[in-house]
């Protein structure tokens, strides 16, 4: 009798102590996914280069894609350690939808620089001075690629220049703003 009691009380114990240990098991390893996640994107900067690669890709009437230049402009001013990263990944975005793309956005940053270390000159806050630059060389880039690109100059690039610059001056406070929360600080 003793010993059906032993067993009816027993078992269902040693069963609990299982369900436990697998409990157990189941929260390590579930936590150090989550460790190795956290470490991949934070640490290895994938957040920052699949934002880039979304920015770089994304164009408003096929014509205007104001969100790539404040977006690296951005993490430049805010993060010049990680600005590579930023910029390969607009490229790479870029070259997906049309080369072309691209190399606008490299001509937009080229005037960027050069605007910036001229501003350099005479403005050491480089944040107040962005969305400013921003604006500028967005609004050169397009209108001298709208001026060699098209042959001339016409009212409609010139006040699509004026919008994806106003765009892009927008944008550029926008991210100001959340860059921080991306990378960690």
């Amino acid at each position: 009798m003793w010993q059906k009691v032993e067993q009816e009380v027993l078992e269902p114990i040693r069963g609990m102590v299982w369900v436990e240990k697998g409990q157990q098991a189941v929260y390590k390893t579930s936590k150090r996914w989550l460790q190795l996640l956290n470490q991949s994107i934070f640490n290895w900067r994938m957040l920052l280069f699949g934002i880039g690669f979304l920015l770089g890709r994304a164009m408003i009437l096929a014509e205007m894609s104001p969100f790539a230049l404040p977006f690296a402009a951005s993490v430049f001013v805010l993060r010049k350690e990680r600005t590579g990263i930023a910029v390969f990944a607009v490229v790479a975005g870029a070259m997906t939808l049309q080369p072309i793309n691209a190399l606008f956005f490299l001509s937009a940053l080229l005037v960027y620089a050069c605007l910036q270390k001229g501003t350099d000159l005479f403005i050491k806050n480089r944040i107040q001075s962005l969305p400013l630059l921003v604006f500028g060389s967005s609004l050169i880039t397009r209108t001298l690629f709208s001026m060699f690109g098209e042959g001339g100059l016409e009212r409609v690039d010139t006040m699509l220049a004026l919008v994806e610059g106003g765009l892009s001056l927008v944008l550029a406070l926008i991210f100001l703003q959340s860059i921080p929360l991306l990378t960690n600080k």
